[in-house]
């Protein structure tokens, strides 16, 4: 289990997701202390994340009185409807314990007033002094304001090609927990299939060869261990792929494609 020093790595990802990552209790704590002030995060024993730092502009969209009567209380306890994502952030803190990688996802939760807020949050297992995982650290953080609509806007593509409907707008940033080994290329051909995207469409919008985009299609059908390109689409999605976006594809380009793609 590789144990990671105190560093700036609350605020960034590693280009390697696979790679095991825990911090001490202490560490957590830490971290908790020096996190930005435009960054909310809980800490967890077990599988239930009870609030360790609390903005007041975040206090003041889950309806907290002030970002003091936050603290020490459970997701479940939210006074808003952000409750309602608590099974969901247990199932998070599960996954992280469980594989002992970092997880950041990118969350659209539904908080004060039915108002809907977009988070990315970053979950990370805690350790004791032998090592033995006791619970999660999770920071959350806003969004970038020019990437708000990535979500909603993947959202709509998923639904016009009929995939089943996500519980709420949450996108693993990265591969999945359950993920085949791709590179970014593959990835990006994988992540515009899913959504509907013939191969001449998706050669454009990656500005690449559509010979080089088929080539790419037969060899996910080989990683993924399946014939045709409907088991394909069936498999990865199973996979957790379809409710996922690959981290290198998250910015201002995907936004861009997104856009230009309902044109």
């Amino acid at each position: 289990m590789q144990q990671q020093p105190f560093s700036p790595f609350l605020t960034t990802v590693p280009q390697d997701e696979t790679t095991t990552m825990v911090i001490s209790r202490a560490q957590a704590q830490l971290a908790i202390e020096h996190c930005g002030a435009s960054k909310a995060a809980w800490l967890g024993a077990q599988e239930t994340p009870l609030f360790e730092r609390v903005t007041a502009s975040y206090a003041q969209c889950c309806d907290y009185s002030d970002a003091e009567s936050a603290i020490g209380t459970s997701l479940a306890q939210m006074p808003c409807a952000g409750s309602e994502c608590a099974p969901f952030w247990n199932q998070i803190c599960h996954d992280a314990m469980r594989s002992q990688r970092r997880l950041r996802y990118v969350n659209t939760n539904r908080l004060s007033n039915d108002q809907w807020h977009i988070h990315i949050s970053l979950t990370t297992a805690v350790v004791d002094d032998e090592q033995q995982v006791i619970g999660t650290y999770t920071l959350l953080e806003e969004v970038d304001e020019e990437l708000q609509n990535v979500p909603a806007l993947i959202m709509q593509l998923n639904s016009s090609i009929g995939a089943p409907p996500l519980q709420q707008s949450v996108f693993q940033l990265g591969q999945p927990l359950n993920a085949i080994d791709l590179t970014e290329q593959q990835q990006s051909v994988l992540f515009w299939l899913l959504r509907g995207y013939s191969t001449a469409k998706i050669a454009r919008l990656l500005h690449a060869p559509r010979h080089s985009v088929l080539h790419i299609v037969e060899t996910l059908k080989f990683k993924f261990n399946v014939w045709t390109k409907a088991e394909l689409l069936d498999k990865s999605s199973q996979l957790g792929y379809l409710s996922s976006i690959p981290q290198h594809l998250f910015n201002r380009q995907l936004l861009m494609q997104l856009l230009a793609g309902r044109s």
